[in-house]
């Protein structure tokens, strides 16, 4: 078994390494002191890992592509896991970044210019048939997605939640459920929820992992299951071979048609089937619910 990622480093040596002093770190006294002076969580540990170890370890963890490969070999440990982790270096155009090469940029760029609606720009970047696809949503109006067309419906979750329900939210501790119970009634827009919720210590990112768990449903002991079932959401010849043998095999369902998954009831696909109606309002034109039960797999020639 083996998994892969990009990072900015390209030696899984150092990541591996980085990944074990960072779990020290993160149980350490200066990663306390950082923390209790207000820094964000990501960089209390970066800071502490400097202080412990380096201003070589620090960078490393400091990159964005880098942290996430570094998370998956933490997860690897924490699960006991025979998988290889095995990384491949980011070239060219840094995360998140505005610039591009010739024929390369950032998904954050691509996002940019899909808004603005550069189609010209957009095809420098994009595969033929990806971009053909994107245009044909557009013109169906099933797409952008747009966080702004669901935003009453957010704000309605979030005011009608209880502080109680505000608890049982993953990534919710340390008394931030009063604050997000607060603001949640003070905010007119999500704009103003994120600014107003936000601090060193609670990133953007963070709060908006929060507010979508609140609006899909998930809870705490919803975020520590492990994998329930496995959906496939598109494959070829060979893929559909492996399926079929991995039938009667697998100690967790596994199946091409999402009805076929529903049918066995494994836990959490209700969840699965509340993102994508909740996913569906976001569009130009409003998609009907339930579409995972017809939408079929995507089969490659």
């Amino acid at each position: 078994q083996m998994i892969s990622f990009g990072s900015e480093c390209g030696d899984i040596n150092m990541l591996k390494e980085v990944a074990k002093i960072a779990i020290i770190a993160e149980k350490s006294n200066e990663m306390t002191t950082y923390l209790s002076n207000g820094m964000s969580y990501p960089r209390a540990r970066q800071e502490a890992i400097v202080s412990l170890y380096g201003e070589e370890y620090g960078t490393v963890i400091a990159n964005p592509n880098n942290l996430l490969g570094i998370e998956y070999i933490k997860a690897i440990s924490e699960i006991n896991k025979s998988i290889e982790p095995f990384t491949i270096q980011r070239e060219q155009v840094a995360h998140d970044s505005k610039d591009h090469s010739e024929k390369i940029a950032s998904a954050s760029y691509i996002r940019e210019l899909i808004g603005k609606g550069d189609y010209d720009s957009l095809a420098k970047f994009c595969p033929s048939s990806g971009l053909e696809g994107y245009l044909g949503e557009l013109q169906n109006g099933k797409a952008p997605m747009l966080e702004s067309e669901i935003e009453t419906a957010i704000l309605y979750r979030l005011r009608t939640m209880s502080l109680e329900e505000f608890e049982t939210l993953p990534d919710v501790n340390e008394g931030l459920e009063h604050r997000l119970h607060r603001m949640s009634r003070k905010a007119t827009s999500l704009e103003e929820f994120y600014h107003l919720v936000k601090t060193k210590r609670y990133t953007l990112a963070r709060i908006r992992r929060i507010v979508y768990s609140a609006l899909i449903g998930v809870t705490i002991d919803d975020s520590k299951m492990s994998p329930q079932y496995i959906r496939v959401l598109a494959t070829n010849k060979r893929g559909m071979e492996i399926i079929a043998n991995a039938k009667g095999k697998t100690t967790i369902p596994i199946a091409p048609k999402f009805a076929t998954l529903y049918k066995q009831s494994p836990v959490g696909i209700e969840l699965d089937v509340m993102a994508t109606n909740i996913a569906n309002l976001a569009c130009p034109n409003k998609k009907s619910g339930n579409e995972d039960f017809v939408k079929n797999t995507i089969i490659v020639k």
